[in-house]
């Protein structure tokens, strides 16, 4: 036993190596050595007394001080431990007389047994629980003064028992009241209270009993667990190393402990109450004993699964295990088929299985990641996206942990949790974050895949809403530019001839009567004649002019260049004839923004630079002048007519502006177009 004792040293000097302000390490130092010291006097006075008298120098001083040292410590020390554990400190200020109050519990203790008078012995030796029994008197004891020491030595004694006890107590509420780190640390101190608690149960009912040997045997674990497993808990928990881990063994005590009380119960009831009934007189059984062997094999497995569900209940709560996690996951994920469902399942089974207030998916778009679900359902605001650079932060503002999701060696995503207040991930958590995340690679780039392909479609759907629309104006401008020429042939060219006609009318009637007249009238129609067919050549121009039929795109927008009254540049590279429709709508889009910029632009300089780059016929048209908002002006019938018979011809026009910084109207044509778009 005395071997056990400087474990005490080692963990308190561990303690006080890592964290020196922690009074714990100090205690425990002080404990091992006033341990050490006892028993090194309780073996110094017992051989120089008892084993060989008068062998030992100064026997009857170590003996007086081995029978007050064991107070010093005992018990009022495991009151102030469980005061001042995990922290160091009281859980508060209103516990501070409890911990003073244990200190002089402990002085009583050592006064009392310094100054009573009579032997240096402990009525316990009887038992065999305490070890010295000295039949020698006290050299310092004070005769009478048993009368006034007995009460507050009694008290004393009881009390710090009390004291254990109301400890133990403020042990409980700070459990409750603890989260996070904290809590795992007094559940490691918890577990090996619950077992001390059981043993000092069975300890006390088996020598209530008479079962000595029992009781003994009780007492030796009781004195192990006090003596290995209050300073390692201790230990693991102050220092932290493998802190969390303690949910595991915890749940792994709890199953094989009640194994073996199910093994030993099914075992004492047939062997020892069915011999008992049968008359075996006490003698071993050999039938009865193979059959409960045999019951405890068949219902081994099955008492063991409902045992460890039991388990699992107490340690993870509502919380299912790791296995399980990982286990509903990818059966759910089986089950779901659509990205708008197999998502939530997963941020609720990262959550479920983590006991996160918050857990969310994110998905990759580009250069960021966004979340896209989130467990609890519309709990709160979902966090920002997070720009990436091909890595993940490594901390992101509101997100208690977050770990990456890959594929490949892509970045696909993240799981990210967020933990209660005061709570951080334990161990097992984050290995199932990161099961998770390994398992969730191949989920997110399958619904990267369908929401890209679904972007498409929505992009096609879009494009073709739009080439309709496109169309639909195209019509519409054709019907209006119709209706335009009718009306400028009635109004012009036609009103001109049904003058001409009623003229030659008359011309004709005044032939027979003035002959003379009827030659300055012809000579007047002549005139009209021309003027009229002057108009109709304009009108033809208009719809599709001659010199570009004939000449080609460059000619035709070179001629209309020499009629505006500033000076136009046209640049022409590596162009050749084409389509009679591409070609038209070219020239338009240039004479367009020529008009644009003679009615609009004040511009003293205009550029056009026509190409042929790369299959695609290219055109600019650059001014200098006041420019516009395009913004604001982008739904005019002129520009929009410009960009219809660009994207007609399945081309594109882009059109920038700035103010006083000139206007740009650029566009694209591919050769071959008419036949893509028709």
């Amino acid at each position: 036993m005395i071997l056990l004792i400087p474990l005490f040293a080692v963990v308190g000097a561990l303690i006080a190596s890592r964290r020196p302000e922690h009074p714990l390490g100090w205690i425990f130092c002080a404990l091992s050595l006033l341990f050490c010291l006892e028993f090194l006097t309780e073996q110094y006075a017992d051989r120089g007394i008892l084993t060989a008298p008068g062998s030992l120098p100064a026997v009857l001083p170590v003996a007086w001080v081995q029978s007050w040292m064991l107070w010093v410590f005992w018990p009022a020390g495991i009151a102030l431990f469980l005061i001042l554990f995990p922290t160091g400190r009281p859980l508060s200020s209103r516990w501070w007389p409890v911990v003073w109050l244990a200190i002089a519990f402990a002085g009583t203790m050592v006064v009392s047994s310094a100054l009573h008078p009579g032997p240096l012995s402990d009525p316990m030796r009887s038992k065999g629980y305490i070890s010295y029994n000295f039949q020698f008197f006290n050299p310092t004891g004070v005769p009478g003064s048993e009368r006034f020491l007995m009460l507050p030595d009694t008290l004393a004694r009881m009390g710090s028992y009390v004291l254990i006890v109301i400890a133990a107590v403020g042990l409980v509420i700070r459990l409750r009241r603890s989260t996070g780190e904290e809590r795992q640390q007094l559940k490691w101190i918890a577990y090996v209270g619950s077992a001390i608690f059981l043993d000092v149960i069975a300890f006390i009912a088996l020598d209530t009993k008479g079962q000595h040997a029992l009781a003994d045997l009780a007492f030796t674990a009781l004195i192990l667990l006090i003596l290995v497993g209050i300073p390692t808990a201790a230990g693991i928990a102050i220092l932290k190393y493998r802190l969390y881990d303690i949910d595991l063994v915890i749940n792994k005590s709890l199953v094989y402990g009640a194994l073996a009380i199910f093994i030993s119960v099914v075992y004492v009831a047939i062997v020892v109450g069915i011999g008992s009934l049968v008359g075996t007189g006490g003698k071993p059984n050999l039938g009865l004993s193979i059959l409960a062997t045999a019951l405890v094999a068949v219902a081994f497995q099955p008492v063991r699964e409902r045992l460890q569900h039991v388990a699992n209940r107490l340690v993870y709560g509502k919380r299912a295990t790791p296995y399980e996690v990982l286990s509903r996951f990818s059966q759910r994920v089986a089950d779901v088929y659509s990205s708008e469902d197999v998502l939530p399942q997963m941020a609720r089974v990262l959550g479920e299985g983590t006991g996160a207030s918050r857990a969310d998916i994110w998905i990759r778009l580009g250069d960021a990641i966004a979340p896209v679900a989130s467990w609890p359902i519309g709990y709160g605001l979902a966090p920002a996206p997070v720009d990436i650079t091909g890595q993940l932060p490594t901390s992101v503002p509101g997100i208690g942990r977050i770990l990456p999701v890959r594929d490949q060696g892509e970045l696909l995503g993240a799981l990210s949790i967020n933990k209660r207040p005061g709570e951080a991930p334990t161990p097992v958590e984050e290995k199932l974050l990161a099961d998770l995340a390994a398992q969730a690679g191949l989920v997110l780039r399958n619904v990267r895949l369908t929401a890209e392909l679904q972007a498409r479609l929505t992009e096609i759907s879009r494009q073709a809403v739009e080439l309709r629309a496109s169309r639909q104006r195209i019509v519409a401008t054709q019907d209006a530019e119709r209706r335009r020429l009718e009306r400028n042939i009635h109004d012009g060219a036609q009103q001109n001839l049904v003058a001409l006609t009623v003229k030659l009318r008359l011309a004709a009637k005044l032939a027979r009567r003035d002959p003379q007249r009827a030659r300055a009238s012809v000579k007047a129609l002549e005139d009209e004649s021309d003027q009229a067919l002057i108009t109709l050549r304009a009108l033809a121009q208009g719809i599709y002019p001659p010199l570009l039929r004939e000449q080609g795109l460059a000619a035709a927008v070179r001629a209309e260049a020499g009629k505006l009254p500033v000076p136009v540049t046209v640049a022409v590279s590596h162009l050749e004839r084409y389509a009679p429709e591409i070609e038209a709508a070219v020239y338009f889009v240039c004479l367009e923004a020529l008009q644009n910029v003679t009615k609009h632009a004040r511009a003293s300089q205009v550029e056009i630079n026509l190409r042929f780059i790369g299959h695609e016929l290219s055109f600019e048209v650059t001014d200098n002048g006041a420019g516009f908002d395009v913004v604001k002006d982008a739904g005019g019938s002129g520009l929009r007519n410009m960009i219809d018979r660009i994207e007609g011809m399945g081309g594109r026009l882009v059109i920038r502006s700035q103010a006083n910084g000139g206007t740009t109207v650029s566009g694209t044509v591919p050769i071959g177009a008419m036949e893509a778009v028709s």
